[in-house]
């Protein structure tokens, strides 16, 4: 913004305030200005101003002349008025003024220029054009202003500056005019007066701030000049002469105590950089360094407090500070404050800790010479990565006499600090007795600590590890360990070795730490390391020799092996063998065992409460040959655990084993175990008795038809089990006859049968002898009698069939003559096995067993009958609807089943052919690509993702029913599922074009308009596939150059479109509005800040209250279009919202009108610019939008135009830019940039006449951007608009990077250009070359 104007403005306002002037309110603002008289003098005048000595005072005033021969006789006050409304409103007033002061009275230029109006307070803006205002003055008409005026005007002119600093360089500047001009009093310099009297106000505020933030570098840089004033005070006054001195003296009293301060320059640059939270540290130590407001007499305060002491006390206080001074003389004062301030500038220098260090040893406390000795001696040494020197020396410091274990990581690495090379000052301030107590104190806390950890079940590890890290560095100290107490000395002695701390607290942490403990389990592990550390690192209890003995060959494996396996193992043992000799036998072998073997026996062990798997799994490895050097260590394990489990763990490998394994599992336990099954007492574990292992072996010979057996069983182990047992020793030959007689039906046909009975057998063998029976009959059968006995028995495991049903079957097998005695017993015998009751004659049947058996056969025909037709029923229907199902069938019974849809596919081309698949009888799906389309086509479209269009076409070729078709994307949701139904678009003839979503489905404005395409053309020619694939090819291509619902020419061909808009008839636009508005706004889906930037332009248009600026919104008044955008949700609510219509309904009724309005009205696309589009380098928060295609007309002209040129061999297209508000942005993107100078549209100024303005740099157009606010939600507030145009055709070109176009169809719109209100405008050489190639890609079609 300018600052005449601002200035301007005040003064009018405060008319009302001063005297009267000639120039009444309504005068001031009803006369309209001379724009011809302001472009002169600005033109006459350039860049020169009136102290310029080339300033062209008698040319500039001649436009004036001019200007007021043409209005005629005019009396003075008229030609004031007139004048000083005309300087009011130049932006260059000294020009102005300089133009007119000589024909207004000074009166009128008085009262024009008067101070208060023309110079702000406190900043003194204007100032500079004030001084140039009386300096044309005083030249115009020296009665206006005088000539000693002007000529301080010209003088203070350099000091006229801006910022912080204004009022002392206007002082400055003032002091030095008093100095060497001959001035009485200020009487004769009123208006330099008053700005002096404000400029020492404002000064003295000035210095105070900067006194209260102790900047003393500003502070330094703005009182400078004042010196000077001490060092030329003449001797004497002159009579009658001003000095600056006398001015000084009486506004601003203590100017001599900032004249005489005299900083250490050096020290103040350096505590100019501290940051707020230092600063508000350390305001004490900062003020030491400014100006001495104690006495006023010296270069500092520091200075001045020392010269100020009195030797009466040993304290010195200035504020918080604190300083002792034992000697009670200046000079120590003197060098404990110089050694602080070196103090501070060290620490400074170094890093945060060595500043709080300092802070907490001279700010919190009082400044003391062993303290700063401290602080020096500290920054000798280096601080390290890991710890900070300056906080431990400060924690063991202040702890003096009550250093206890809280400081154990200060004093662990004091220690080491302590017997560096560089500690020697360090050593000589803290090597006390005070220390060596407190490291013995910290010691014995630490060892408590643990101790009482350990006892109360705690987490102790961390403390142990502290405890025995610390005792490691005071026995490795060789400052420290000499001056220790004797006990802990001998302690430190036989302290264990990190190696062997850090190992037995990993094997403590292997058994499950402190909090794994379980009621009534005792942990022997942890007991031993919990004792081992007790007696070690704490030296307080002794430790049991097992537990000793189990540490230290724990430890031992620690030390051989790293293996996680073998040391889990070893924890694992120890905890679950209790007697110590075996624990130590095992643990003392494991580093020796096999990685595989280490393995199985580590899983076992993890799972020791499993005790059946765990026999299993440690009989298998213990049975291995491989390992037969370890069976006798291991196997006492092997035998407990069997003992443990005897009375189970029989039943249980039964249960879980096939045949075969359980076979080998005994026989394994024969292998481990001879001398004790040979000699088995009564008492030993049942899978290692005498008798089991005989009864084995008389079955091994038997093995493979109990194998059979099993097979047949499918998973009821009752039977096998009771034989692999024996039957407890009870039924043993029953047993052996069972499998003798199943041995000797191998092969034969009636083995099945037997099988299955034998699965009868019970669990504890009571059924034996009744089985062993059954079998020998069943071997005696012949074919025809195994197989009456084979479908008796299908029948009583029928459960559907009743007991009488199967009781008259048995009674028929045995009346029937020509069925063999043998066979007719073996069906007794199995018929009284299956609980049958069996009759002997028909006379003994009962007559109800005849009746349930006539009933259930007469039902089972019925349905038999049924069944029959059923199938005849489906074959029909399988006919009818699904030809691939009844295929095989008319195969084999040679009829010829030819299809018409079949035919015409083979007689397809190749190229169509591929496209082509069929999915039904009269069903087909015809697909095709879609990656010819770019990413703005895409976006115009609503393609997104999608790679394929999908055309389904329904086929009828007996001519009954019409031609059925729908579209469909791939990127629809299921759209690739086989069992999707489908809802046609039938074609009858004289029906209506589809208008909305009739198949399932996202609609888009592509397939919303190839709908309307295929009806028309199937309609019209009928079904051929060929044909339709050849026309859809050909009409996706072009579908943005006609209508989208009547498909009428847009006669626009020679430009290149990408959106489809529906033609002006208004039958199209009611039917287009009525769409789904995924259809007409596919964008708001996927391009949501192009929607936003549309928004943004219709708010502003409707804010500035104009509807001219919103060319046929359906709104009528802009307070409901600002009403409706501010009740719209945020844009990304809208885009993923499930019913987009109802969202907007629910925001506002006419929400979807007005937004469709505005995303529509300009018949064209906008998009985001990305790709090739998108220009890099723009500043941070830039949006950029590209205007893909406007309006077919628009285009249609501006093609002709670039088709002109290129005929005449000239360049097709430059690049220039447009600045403009954000509300013009609706009525450009819809009617292009028109020539609207000298109508109420024209924003600014035509210099060069009527045209469109356009600039080379787009610095030029951005200056004619301002910043906007815009809708509630948006997400483009306050930005500032730059419009990037393509221009075709001869330019003209009235000054050097300004562009004026009378022919507005020779300039499009290509970029928007959207910049935060604090962004500077892009560099032209970044940015134009980017576009052009863009714009070229737009035209070509290739983006």
């Amino acid at each position: 913004m300018n600052t005449s104007n601002c200035y301007i403005t005040l003064g009018l306002n405060s008319v009302t305030q001063r005297s009267p002037t000639p120039f009444s309110k309504k005068t001031l603002f009803g006369k309209k200005k001379s724009d011809e008289w302001h472009k002169q003098i600005d033109s006459t005048a350039g860049t020169l101003r009136p102290a310029d000595q080339r300033f062209p005072w008698s040319f500039i005033s001649k436009h004036t002349d001019y200007y007021l021969k043409k209005k005629g006789k005019l009396a003075q006050t008229d030609i004031d008025i007139r004048l000083a409304l005309m300087i009011e409103g130049h932006e260059a007033r000294d020009v102005a003024v300089a133009a007119c002061a000589h024909v207004m009275s000074p009166q009128a230029i008085r009262a024009l220029l008067n101070i208060e109006l023309n110079v702000a307070p406190a900043t003194f803006y204007g100032l500079e054009m004030y001084l140039q205002c009386i300096i044309a003055a005083n030249y115009c008409n020296s009665k206006t202003f005088t000539d000693l005026e002007a000529q301080w005007a010209t003088h203070l002119l350099p000091y006229a500056t801006h910022g912080n600093d204004t009022a002392g360089r206007y002082l400055q500047g003032f002091c030095a005019l008093l100095r060497v001009t001959d001035v009485p009093n200020m009487s004769i310099l009123p208006d330099f007066s008053i700005l002096a009297s404000r400029a020492f106000k404002y000064f003295a505020l000035q210095l105070e701030d900067l006194k209260l933030r102790c900047a003393w570098v500003n502070a330094h840089s703005t009182t400078a000049w004042m010196a000077s004033l001490t060092n030329n005070s003449p001797a004497t006054t002159p009579p009658g002469h001003l000095l600056p001195e006398h001015i000084l003296d009486s506004q601003f009293p203590i100017w001599r105590i900032w004249a005489l301060w005299k900083p250490n320059l050096e020290r103040i640059a350096l505590l100019d950089e501290l940051d707020s939270e230092k600063r508000a540290i350390l305001p004490d130590m900062l003020a030491l360094e400014g100006p001495d407001f104690i006495s006023g007499r010296h270069a500092t305060l520091r200075e001045g407090l020392i010269a100020q002491y009195r030797a009466e006390r040993p304290f010195v206080r200035f504020r918080s500070l604190i300083v002792h001074v034992p000697s009670y003389t200046k000079d120590e004062l003197r060098e404990i404050l110089d050694r602080t301030s070196l103090a501070l500038e060290t620490a400074l220098r170094r890093d945060y800790k060595a500043f709080r260090l300092f802070v907490k040893l001279t700010i919190s406390r009082p400044i003391t010479d062993e303290a700063l000795l401290l602080l020096q001696a500290v920054s000798k040494i280096p601080e390290t990565p890991l710890y900070s020197i300056s906080e431990v020396v400060y924690e063991v410091y202040t702890a003096q006499g009550n250093i206890g274990g809280r400081h154990i990581s200060c004093l662990g690495h004091l220690i080491p600090t302590l017997d560096d090379n560089r500690s020697g000052d360090l050593r000589r301030i803290l090597f006390c007795p005070w220390l060596i107590k407190g490291l013995e104190q910290c010691l014995r806390d630490c060892q408590l600590a643990v101790r009482t950890h350990i006892e109360k079940g705690l987490t102790w590890e961390h403390l142990a590890l502290e405890v025995h890290a610390f005792c490691f560095s005071l026995k490795g100290s060789q400052s420290c360990f000499p001056h220790l107490d004797s006990r802990i000395r001998a302690q430190l002695d036989v302290l264990p070795s990190v190696t062997d701390m850090d190992n037995a607290l990993d094997i403590y942490r292997a058994a499950g730490g402190h909090n794994t403990r379980v009621e009534g389990f005792r942990n022997i592990v942890k007991d031993s390391v919990e004792a081992f550390c007790m007696n070690q690192l704490i030296q307080c209890e002794k430790i049991t020799r097992d537990l000793r003995r189990t540490m230290d060959i724990l430890l031992q494996v620690w030390r051989h092996t790293k293996s996680t396996d073998y040391r889990t193992l070893a924890v694992a043992i120890a905890n679950n063998l209790d007697e110590i000799e075996t624990r130590c036998s095992c643990l003392g072998e494991i580093t020796a065992l096999s990685n595989q073997f280490a393995s199985d026996l580590l899983d076992i062990m993890q799972n020791f409460e499993e005790c059946e798997q765990n026999c299993i799994k440690l009989t298998r490895i213990l049975a291995n040959r491989d390992y037969t050097d370890a069976v006798e260590c291991w196997r006492s394990i092997l035998y407990m655990l069997l003992d443990k489990q005897s009375d189970t763990i029989i039943d249980y490998t039964l249960n879980h084993f096939k045949v075969w394994e359980w076979f080998q599992w005994i026989l394994d336990l024969s292998t481990i175990f001879p001398d004790l099954i040979i000699n088995s007492k009564s008492s030993a574990p049942t899978p290692l008795r005498e008798n089991l292992h005989l009864w084995v072996q008389k079955l091994s010979e038997y093995m493979p038809c109990i194998t059979r057996l099993e097979e047949k069983a499918e998973g009821n182990k009752q039977a096998t089990s009771c034989i692999l047992k024996g039957g407890d020793g009870i039924w043993e030959d029953y047993l052996l006859n069972i499998v003798k007689s199943l041995t000797a039906a191998d092969g034969w046909p009636a083995e099945g049968l037997m099988q299955r009975v034998a699965g009868r057998l019970s669990g504890k063998g009571g059924n034996a002898n009744e089985i062993s029976c059954c079998l020998r009959a069943l071997l005696e059968l012949s074919e025809e009698g195994l197989s009456f006995c084979q479908r008796l028995w299908d029948s009583n495991q029928d459960k559907s069939i009743p007991i009488a049903v199967q009781e008259v079957i048995v009674s028929g097998l045995l009346e029937d003559d020509d069925i063999q005695e043998s066979d007719q017993a073996a069906i007794r015998i199995l018929s009284s096995f299956m609980n049958l009751e069996i009759y002997e004659g028909e006379k003994y049947i009962p007559r109800n067993n005849l009746l349930e058996a006539r009933k259930y056969y007469d039902e089972e025909e019925a349905e038999i009958i049924k069944e029959a037709n059923r199938l005849e029923e489906i074959q029909k229907a399988l006919k009818a609807r699904d030809p691939f199902g009844t295929t095989l069938l008319l195969d084999q019974l040679g009829i010829q089943d030819t299809d018409p849809l079949d035919d015409e596919i083979e007689a397809l081309p190749l190229d169509v052919i591929d496209a082509v698949e069929k999915h039904g009888k009269n069903e087909i799906e015809i697909s095709f690509p879609l990656n010819q389309f770019t990413d703005l086509e895409r976006a115009a479209l609503g393609l997104k993702t999608a790679k394929t269009l999908l055309v389904r076409l329904f086929i009828d070729y007996t001519g009954s029913m019409p031609p059925a078709f729908c579209v469909h994307l791939d990127s629809d949701p299921n759209f690739q599922e086989l069992t999707i139904e489908h809802t046609p678009w039938v074609c009858f003839q004289g029906s209506k074009e589809p208008e909305s979503q009739y198949c399932r489905g996202w609609a888009t404005p592509f397939t919303w308009q190839l709908n309307r395409i295929l009806h028309r053309f199937l309609i019209t020619n009928g079904v051929s596939i060929a044909n339709l694939h050849r026309y859809i090819k050909a009409r996706m291509v072009d579908l943005a150059y006609s209508c989208i619902v009547c498909d009428s020419d847009h006669n626009s061909k020679t430009a290149r479109l990408r959106r489809l808009m529906p033609c002006h008839s208004f039958s199209c636009m009611r039917i287009f509005n009525s769409l789904p508005i995924d259809v007409r706004i596919p964008e708001i889906r996927f391009d949501p800040f192009a929607v936003d930037m549309l928004l943004t332009g219709v708010y502003a248009a409707a804010m500035s209250g104009r509807t001219e600026l919103l060319p046929c919104c359906p709104i009528r008044t802009t307070q409901a279009v600002i009403a409706i955008l501010n009740s719209l949700p945020f844009l990304s609510v809208l885009q993923t919202c499930t019913n987009l219509s109802q969202t907007l309904s629910n925001a506002h009724k006419d929400a979807e009108q007005l937004l469709t309005w505005a995303c529509t009205q300009y018949r064209g696309l906008i998009a985001s610019a990305s790709g090739l589009c998108r220009i890099p380098g723009l500043a941070a928060g830039t949006h950029q939008f590209v205007l893909a295609n406007a309006n077919p007309e628009l285009e249609s002209n501006f093609a002709a135009r670039i088709s002109k040129e290129l005929r005449n061999n000239s360049p097709p297209t430059r690049v220039l830019f447009h600045g403009t508000s954000l509300d013009r942005l609706p009525s450009i993107l819809a009617q292009g940039l028109l020539v609207k100078s000298g109508t109420n549209l024209q924003r600014t100024g035509a210099a060069h006449g009527r045209g469109i303005y356009l600039a080379v740099d787009p610095a030029t157009s951005f200056s004619y951007s301002p910043s906007a606010v815009s809708w509630r939600n948006s997400g483009l507030n306050n930005m500032r608009m730059l419009l990037g145009c393509e221009v075709v055709g001869n330019i003209n070109s009235p000054t050097p990077g300004i562009h004026v176009i009378r022919d507005e169809k020779s300039v499009m719109v290509r970029y928007v250009f959207f910049f935060t209100a604090t962004a500077h405008a892009p560099n032209t050489n970044h940015i134009v070359t980017p576009m052009l190639s863009a714009m070229t890609a737009l035209r070509g079609g290739s983006v």
